[in-house]
């Protein structure tokens, strides 16, 4: 065949598509921006959780007008720092952004607060005992030392070491406490009634003599308060940041550790996507900063594989997603997926 034949073929035939996807083309592009401005109104959409005011601050592409983020953590080891956090059966709750009108950071934990609305959360020995070691007693000089914490029912035992005074004999004694965990106007109280100090029982030696137990013994943390005979504890001030600013109502201690529960707004109702696990973070309206970017009015599942329990380090959130996959949905719902094996922490049985 000629071969100035198929090259004039070849040009007609070019300028024939070139001219229908030219008609076709002006169709394509309305349908896919009337998609696109449909999905984007329900992307900027303030989504408020049922049982919650609807917004009345004004809305912008970089501010939802929500004032908080809210979130829902169901079976999920919570972690603070490091070792130091606690099970969230169910929680309910909002996180609010120390300086109004800012997105919650998650990059910056003491820049938020949590104000729990409704929910229970555990914590087990282990997580009991990180709590005491690694930031209550996070200090130095310390009066106690390596504390192992167990529980019973409505009892909670330390064992560990002691210096009297912080200082007193020089060295570690050994230390035996043991007694009921209760909850009063919102404080953990614990009250050993057996205090075992070098094999001595102690206790009876400090009720004989008129000792009060704030007169041997001193914990120099927020939070923390050494009375006569016995020690509170207030939920608001003993953890690392982000700051509980809400007290719990209900108290459950077990041979699983210890439960706090809070009753304050049990209206507020957040329901994930419905192809969501039974382990779960599910973050729904309001502005949060996180992997350097502001997700205006975000719609976030946190997810682990194969449906495992899931344990999410505040601190470590960064690496611990980079090990895992990011998804987008048509409704603007960010999905991230952890692997099989994160994080390090030992996850808590439900």
């Amino acid at each position: 065949m000629n071969p100035a034949i198929v090259r004039t073929a070849f040009a007609l035939t070019l300028i024939l598509f070139t001219a229908a996807a030219a008609q076709a083309e002006p169709a394509f592009i309305e349908r896919q921006q009337s998609t696109y401005h449909a999905q984007r109104q329900g992307w900027e959409t303030p989504d408020v959780p049922a049982g919650v005011d609807a917004p009345t601050a004004p809305v912008d592409a970089y501010d939802s007008g929500v004032g908080g983020v809210w979130v829902r953590i169901r079976n999920v080891d919570l972690y603070f720092k490091g070792d130091v956090g606690f099970y969230a059966q169910d929680v309910t709750a909002k996180l609010v952004p120390e300086t109004p009108g800012t997105p919650v950071d998650l990059n910056d934990p003491a820049g938020f607060s949590v104000q729990v609305a409704h929910g229970c959360a555990r914590l087990s020995p282990a997580q009991l005992s990180a709590l005491f070691n690694d930031h209550i007693l996070d200090y130095e000089p310390r009066p106690l030392n390596d504390l192992a914490l167990s529980t019973t029912a409505d009892t909670l035992t330390i064992n560990g070491q002691i210096k009297l005074w912080s200082w007193f004999p020089g060295f570690w004694m050994p230390l035996y406490l043991r007694g009921p965990l209760t909850l009063n106007n919102g404080q953990l109280v614990y009250r050993p009634d057996r205090i075992d100090a070098l094999k001595v029982r102690a206790h009876q030696v400090l009720h004989l003599t008129h000792i009060a137990l704030d007169q041997l013994l001193s914990i120099d943390r927020p939070g923390v308060t050494v009375g006569e005979y016995a020690i509170d504890l207030d939920v608001t001030k003993v953890f690392p940041p982000p700051t509980i600013t809400t007290t719990p109502d209900r108290l459950n201690v077990d041979d699983q550790g210890v439960t706090i529960c809070f009753d304050r707004a049990p209206e507020v109702t957040l329901e994930p996507p419905a192809d969501a696990g039974d382990s779960y973070i599910w973050v729904q309206a309001g502005d949060l900063a996180a992997l350097d970017k502001l997700i205006v009015n975000a719609h976030v599942l946190v997810e682990p594989e194969s449906g495992q329990s899931m344990a999410f380090s505040i601190p470590d959130y960064k690496a611990q997603i980079a090990r895992g996959r990011l998804g987008m949905r048509d409704d603007g719902t960010l999905v991230v997926t952890l692997p099989r094996a994160e994080p390090d922490h030992a996850v808590s049985a439900d």
